[in-house]
């Protein structure tokens, strides 16, 4: 079998790192090697791929990034016909509106807490708006009103 790779190697450690694990370092590498060592170096491609995708699922950053994309999905900033997430869109606002001006892949954790406010921001407004457009079609409709004129319907006058 094949060693782990250097960016395995360094994915690993980042992730440990940035999740303030480095004192179970070894125990989990020793976890997801069934034993046969504590060396990330001596790991086997597909025992880092695990410990990898294990601590990528608890990443503070991937959460945040979730955050953002699930919002979008809210706001329907999705690809046309499809029912997914269009993540050019979310970088160009991003670059040109952003609270931080860079794509959401290149984000550290304080950059994503903004981002995620931001995103959260605008989605209450945008649901606000949709809620006041509700309110204000019913009472239209209720008044006779025509919303596009402004005037009483035929059956109002």
């Amino acid at each position: 079998m094949k060693k782990s790779t250097p960016d395995q190697i360094k994915k690993i450690s980042t992730l440990i790192s940035r999740q303030h694990l480095s004192e179970m370092k070894d125990a989990l590498v020793d976890q997801f090697t069934s034993g046969r060592t504590t060396s990330r170096k001596q790991m086997y491609i597909n025992e880092a791929a695990d410990l990898i995708q294990y601590l990528v699922k608890d990443d503070p950053s991937t959460k945040m990034r979730n955050k953002v994309f699930a919002v979008a999905h809210s706001m329907k900033w999705l690809y046309p016909k499809m029912h997914e997430v269009n993540r050019m869109i979310i970088d160009r606002f991003l670059e040109r509106r952003g609270a931080v001006k860079k794509p959401i892949s290149q984000m550290n954790e304080k950059e994503l807490v903004l981002v995620v406010t931001q995103f959260v921001s605008m989605q209450n407004k945008a649901e606000l708006r949709t809620f006041g457009e509700t309110v204000l079609d019913e009472v239209l409709a209720e008044l006779g009103i025509d919303k596009a004129t402004g005037r009483a319907t035929k059956s109002q006058k």
